[in-house]
């Protein structure tokens, strides 16, 4: 049976939502990249040069809803980001990593 590879690569732009929700993961990463059981990535903020293992969570019944939960409020209050500021992202899958940075 052939299974195709997942993406090695992805990356996505947000604005910082509310800072006290779960920092929902896009459906394209969730989908094409990561593994459905999967239940932590690496993140890693490129200006503060800090990782951190944060805790994937599903929606109930939606393997393709991924959340980052544990460590995200601290994330967003160790970078002091305020709602509606903008991130990006890079995901890189050969080292299960979340490459961040403010965009300025």
């Amino acid at each position: 049976m052939f299974i195709e590879e997942k993406k090695k690569e992805l990356a996505w732009k947000l604005k910082t939502p509310n800072i006290d929700v779960l920092q929902k993961l896009p459906r394209e990463l969730a989908k094409d990249c990561l593994y459905p059981k999967q239940k932590l990535v690496m993140l890693t903020d490129e200006e503060l040069e800090f990782s951190y293992n944060y805790e994937i969570v599903n929606a109930a019944g939606n393997c393709n809803d991924m959340f980052l939960a544990s460590g995200w409020f601290e994330y967003v209050m160790a970078k002091n980001l305020k709602i509606g500021e903008e991130l990006e992202f890079t995901y890189d899958k050969e080292e299960n990593n979340i490459y961040v940075k403010k965009v300025m």
